[in-house]
């Protein structure tokens, strides 16, 4: 439907891979007019997080080697080297991850907002996989983040 606004969403590595798309674009960077992520992994090189350089881990299966610093395909997986388009973004993530450390979601906030993005950002109870999209409190605070992008994108839409 023209005018429909584009939005990609994800949770842990679907957050990464909408992270992408959001950033990079579908066909060119800023075509999707907002992203939602969930418990993201954006830096498989942050000093806090040495598990994601480790034989076996989740960022070797996406890259096929243990992430390094100075690799290209590291490079280019690190979400925040592809910031800078604009595109809103909400961020949410459990303060108790063991799986994903929330400073992932700190930093890759702080990039955003840096490069000039709308940033909605959240850190809630809640260990890795237990952000309840039902709990009222985080209803509202995607709500309000969906609303305010859909009214950018199609005028005339009531919250």
């Amino acid at each position: 439907m023209p005018g429909s606004p584009l939005i990609v969403a994800g949770a842990s590595a679907g957050a990464h891979l909408a992270l992408h798309v959001g950033l990079r674009g579908v066909d060119r960077p800023g075509d999707v007019d907002a992203v939602l992520a969930f418990e993201p992994p954006v830096d498989p090189l942050a000093p806090d997080w040495p598990r994601a350089r480790v034989e076996g881990n989740p960022w070797q299966r996406l890259l096929g080697h243990v992430p390094a610093p100075g690799d290209a395909a590291t490079l280019d997986c690190t979400v925040t080297t592809h910031v800078g388009t604009g595109t809103p973004v909400l961020l949410m993530h459990g303060m108790s991850d063991d799986a994903v450390p929330p400073t992932q979601t700190l930093v890759l906030a702080a990039a955003l907002l840096a490069a000039g993005h709308p940033v909605h950002v959240a850190v809630a109870d809640g260990a890795h996989g237990e952000l309840d999209l039902r709990r009222p409190d985080v209803d509202a605070f995607v709500r309000r983040f969906l609303v305010a992008q859909t009214a950018a994108v199609i005028p005339n839409v009531d919250g």
